[in-house]
Formats: structure tokens, sequence, C-alpha cells
């Protein structure tokens, strides 16, 4: 795939918002930004996943073949890879390996991995059900009946995690989904990725009216792009600013500081 440059990041004057690239393909779904020094983004699409090793100025095929709905970076750079009954394993050579977990609906449209505790993820399935895995995927038990659309595992605990629930809207748990809080609004529809930064000092929502921030935990939201968005990751950044990438349905790839 062939991806067309549009902004430099290195400028000293650079905007808050700037397209970095548009990728060559569309039905976009996830994106993941991975913390292993090399700046590398991944994003996953309708036929594999795309690999950016340069905070996304150039991509290139990593896995053709699977619908890579959900992503979520593992221990050691690794990274978990979820999409329509398949669930694998990049590992840190960069090679991949099919996992076989026993999972009742193996349609997986969402990830995401325990801040605290680095073998503990949770898996959202096509029917909307929460799972939890406590062995680093490779067996999972439900945790939520849902319908859960979007989850988020935040830093205050093993069992942080906050979801968008398709009747509730935003909620938080403590207890890994056992439990939830009163549902919050969401600022747009449909909700196609929920993140959190590193810190958990903000929300990050991609939806199909635009990307929104929260840093009040959503009581109220600002708008950084008027359009679309597909997918959505904050970048850990060692200055401690929040940086987020964000992926629009037709391609477009945008880095927001």
């Amino acid at each position: 795939l062939v991806l067309a440059l549009f902004g430099a990041l290195d400028s000293d004057t650079r905007p808050p918002l700037v397209r970095v690239a548009t990728l060559e393909t569309e039905d976009i779904h996830v994106a993941a930004a991975i913390d292993d020094g090399l700046d590398t983004l991944d994003v996953g699409h309708h036929d594999g996943v795309l690999a950016s090793t340069d905070g996304g100025r150039t991509w290139t095929e990593d896995l053709v073949g699977v619908d890579a709905m959900a992503l979520v970076p593992k221990a050691d750079h690794a990274l978990l890879v979820g999409g329509h009954g398949f669930i694998g394993e990049r590992a840190t050579d960069g090679t991949y390996q099919e996992l076989s977990p026993d999972l009742a609906d193996d349609d997986v449209h969402g990830l995401a991995r325990s801040r605290l505790d680095p073998e503990r993820f949770w898996l959202v399935s096509g029917e909307g059900a929460l799972y939890r895995s406590i062995d680093g995927g490779l067996s999972w038990a439900v945790v939520d009946e849902g319908p859960i659309v979007r989850i988020a595992a935040g830093p205050d605990g093993a069992d942080d995690l906050w979801a968008v629930d398709a009747f509730r809207g935003l909620v938080s748990s403590v207890d890994g989904g056992s439990t939830w809080s009163d549902g919050a609004e969401v600022p747009g529809s449909p909700v196609n990725a929920l993140e959190i930064s590193p810190d958990g000092s903000a929300l990050l929502l991609a939806t199909g009216m635009g990307a929104f921030l929260s840093e009040d935990d959503g009581a109220s939201w600002e708008q950084i792009l008027d359009e679309p968005v597909a997918a959505a990751t904050f970048e850990d950044n060692p200055d401690g600013d929040d940086i987020v990438f964000l992926v629009t349905p037709a391609g477009g790839v945008f880095r927001f500081h």
C-alpha cells in the first residue's frame, strides 16, 4: 500500500493538528501505538495490519488476509490482533502466530490490556459481550453480556476499565467490568474508538461525527477533528504532553499535539 505525505512532524511551528499521510485503503477499524522507542504505529483494516515506525509518515503491509478489527500492545512490544474469527499475536521479531482461545463468540471487535497487569486483557465480541483473560489471551471468561461497544483500560488499578455501552453511554468500572458506574452521554455516534491517555488525564473518542477529547472523565468534551474518525490512539510522549493519532475512514492520518 502506498501513501502520500502531507505534512512534516518536526517543524517548530507545526499546528496542533496536522495531516501526516493518506493511506490508500479504506474500511479502517483500529489504531494502536507501541511504546518501543521506534515511534511505531499500527492500523488494522479490512485486509490486515499496516505498520509505521516513523510516526505515521510511511507505512508497510505487516499482516495480509485478516480483517483486523482490534489491536492492543502486549508486553515486550508484541501485539495482540483480533478480527472476524481470528485472534493472533505478533511477536517481538515481527512474526505472527494464530492463537486458539476457547471463545463462544470469536468475532472480535475490541481489545484492551490492563495498565498494571500485563497478562490481563479484555475482549469485546461482535455481539457486545465482554470477556476477560488473565493469562495473556490464551483463555477467556465472560464478564458482562453487554452490549458493550468499545473498551479502554485505565491506569488506576489492574481492573480499571472504561467502556461505551450501547444503551448507557460512557461507563467505568473498578472491577474489570463486573459492575459499572452510571452512564454518561457521548458527544458523537457511532463510537469507533475509546482511548485513555497514558497518565489517565484524558479520554479520547473517535466517532462518526469527529474526534473528541475530555479532561474531566467525560463531563465535557473538546472536538479536535470535525470529520468522521474511524480509529484513534494515544502515543506515549516522554515530554508529558498527550499526542493523539487519528485515522479517518478514507485513510487520512492526523497527528494532534
